[in-house]
């Protein structure tokens, strides 16, 4: 009993030896949409319903998906300890230990014929891949790991269901709630359904029925789906969003994170899934390069002819003979293998294109699969067995020659991982240790640009003017549908004292996304920084008729002031006022036009609203009080 604890200890301790270097990291990349950004989490666990809502809005908050368990995991360390980076970072690496404890046991309950330190070798390996780091790093991809953790536990609990026919059904339910609670962590979770049913394939047993067997791991399938309808249905899903280009935002192009979001059907999708199945698996066995971005035109779409993907498709063409002469063995390096591609499948863009063309993280799950496969692999090329114990095994010259291999890969492993870990300190960090790779990456190149702005904000100093407008300049020439790069390359412009330079880049947004009021309202604030007020008029005008929103009366009314037309102004303002404002500024702008006109009454219930937008304003609260003395 002590020996198998030793075991589990030694594992956790591995863990947190592994990822301990990340327990002083800030936050980084998107945490904000889960934590900093999150007002549900932020709450604590006062009302844990609030994490089964689902609502999808403007804010950056709903733009996670529907993965309440990990949000409650967020809201509890909020409640354990006042939420910091270092609490994150530190659950995280206790989470991902209690992962490689559970793997563990299913290696050996799966496994029972092979030994101790097969399983042993096999989490050692997971537990260091550098391909991980991502997820266990970086606070947000939390839900990879608890995805992960309840997906091992409907393992576990199907095999006891397959295993212990006296409380067989007890333990078929906690699988269906250990599924269940995957898929709540994050989406992929379902993938399990179909481990499951590999698990049912592999495991022979007399006491259960093959319906039973297959069946409950397809019930739990029907669930998960019934669930995936059903929180986006009508009855539950809470849609507060607006038009985007309705409340002045906009949201980039998907085809800046995956470019098949552009792709003509599913034939030019499939060559692409060879290509990120030769990647991914490069990664595996090479993890040299790791980046955080595989966006365009880091990854691009490609077609059969790319060199990769008729590699791949000879290399999976043997895999599939392989696996075809494995099937009837039922072997660990069978199981390995589809684990593997079951877990990967739902990122292949087969079923939908997913929001990213490719990524670390997407691994995560997938990656013991591969791990297992290799080892499995490994023992038969070297004609080595890791089934007795460690001092037998290095008796025999066979194996030490595979246990010097495995030796070479967790070294390799450890020393990529504790380096890439520090990649993760923060965004400054990350950015500019990957820049360099991601040279060719539009949303890794305008992010970068975007923090050196912000930087500069803080320390306004002269030398960084040419690195901020370079970065943005770059994403720009790398894509002419990054609509963000070109407005912020005009801003940054105007800042700069370069108005000419300005004027070129909001102009050629304009060019490369018609039909959007967005670049001529840019435009248009250019011209009126340049008291050019007749030619901001008239792209206001144009903005007007492709969206109504209030910002264009509003500058259409600042115009109008400029060249003295009041009732002109007045006249545009009460059409804004049509949809529903939400800025305090045009109630204010509204209400000195009706003070100007003598209409106090107007004037008075214009800046009330202004004050319920912005109750604590010092100059609208004057405003309210010159009115109301008048």
């Amino acid at each position: 009993m002590l020996k198998k604890a030793r075991i589990y200890i030694i594992i956790c301790v591995a863990a947190l030896f592994q990822y301990g270097n990340t327990f002083e990291h800030d936050y980084a990349w998107d945490d904000a949409i889960v934590i900093t950004e999150n007002d549900r989490v932020q709450e604590g666990l006062g009302q844990p319903s609030k994490f089964f809502r689902n609502i999808k809005g403007d804010e950056v908050q709903y733009r996670y998906g529907y993965r309440p368990i990990t949000l409650l995991s967020f809201a509890l360390d909020i409640e354990l300890s006042e939420m910091t980076p270092k609490t994150g970072h530190v659950m995280n690496v206790l989470y991902f230990g209690l992962l490689c404890c559970l793997i563990f046991y299913f290696l050996r309950r799966m496994f029972p014929e092979k030994g101790t330190l097969f399983s042993i070798i096999i989490v050692g390996l997971f537990l260091i891949h550098p391909v991980h780091t991502e997820v266990v790093a970086n606070i947000k991809s939390r839900d990879e790991i608890l995805a992960m953790i309840f997906g091992m536990a409907s393992l576990i609990f199907f095999l006891n269901f397959l295993e212990k026919p006296k409380s067989n059904w007890i333990h078929g339910l906690l699988m269906l709630v250990m599924l269940t609670f995957s898929f709540l962590s994050k989406e992929n979770g379902i993938t399990f359904v179909g481990v499951l049913l590999l698990l049912a394939y592999f495991k022979n047993s007399e006491r259960i029925q093959p319906y039973f067997k297959y069946g409950l791991p397809i019930l739990g399938g029907v669930v998960l789906i019934a669930i995936r309808y059903y929180v986006y249905s009508d009855a539950f899903f809470e849609n507060n969003a607006t038009e985007l280009i309705e409340s002045f935002q906009y949201k980039e192009d998907g085809f800046v994170g995956n470019p098949l979001l552009d792709a003509n059907g599913f034939m030019e999708i499939f060559p692409n899934v060879f290509n990120i199945l030769m990647k991914d698996i490069g990664l595996m066995l090479l993890p040299i390069t790791l980046v955080h971005d595989y966006g365009f035109s880091h990854s691009t779409v490609v077609g059969w002819l790319n060199p990769l993907v008729i590699f791949s498709v000879l290399f999976h063409l043997g895999l599939i003979y392989v696996i075809i002469r494995e099937l009837k063995k039922k072997s660990v390096l069978l199981f390995g293998i589809l684990f593997y591609f079951i877990t990967l499948s739902v990122y292949l863009h087969v079923i939908q294109v997913g929001p990213d063309y490719m990524g670390e993280r997407f691994l995560f799950i997938s990656s013991l699969g591969f791990i297992i496969a290799i080892v499995a692999l490994i023992e038969r090329l070297t004609k080595a067995s890791f089934d007795s114990d460690a001092v037998s095994i290095w008796k025999n010259g066979k194996a030490r020659i595979a246990l010097g291999i495995i030796g070479v890969l967790f070294l390799m492993g450890f020393v990529k991982t504790i380096n890439r870990n520090k990649a993760w300190e923060n965004n400054r960090v990350l950015f500019e240790t990957d820049i360099e790779a991601l040279d060719d990456c539009v949303r890794s190149q305008y992010n970068f640009a975007c923090m050196l702005h912000t930087e500069y904000y803080k320390n306004p100093v002269s030398s960084s003017k040419e690195k901020i407008l370079y970065h943005y300049k770059r994403a720009v020439d790398l894509s002419d549908r990054a609509m963000k790069p070109m407005l912020d390359l005009g801003n940054a412009y105007m800042e700069f004292d370069q108005a000419e330079n300005a004027k070129l880049a909001f102009e050629h947004a304009v060019k490369s996304h018609e039909g959007i009021a967005t670049p001529l309202m840019q435009l248009g604030k250019y011209y009126l920084s340049q008291n050019e007020f007749e030619l901001a008029l008239i792209q206001y005008e144009k903005a007007e008729e492709l969206s109504r929103i209030p910002e264009v009366y509003r500058l259409k009314a600042v115009c109008y002031l400029k060249l003295n037309q009041l009732d002109s102004a007045l006249s545009s303002m009460e059409e804004g006022e049509k949809y529903n404002p939400k800025n305090a500024d045009f109630y204010v702008l509204l209400s000195d036009l009706y003070v100007a006109t003598n209409q106090n009454k107007k004037a008075l219930l214009a800046i009330e609203k202004a004050l319920e937008i912005a109750p604590n304003d010092a100059n609208i609260l004057s405003k309210l009080n010159l009115i109301q003395a008048a």
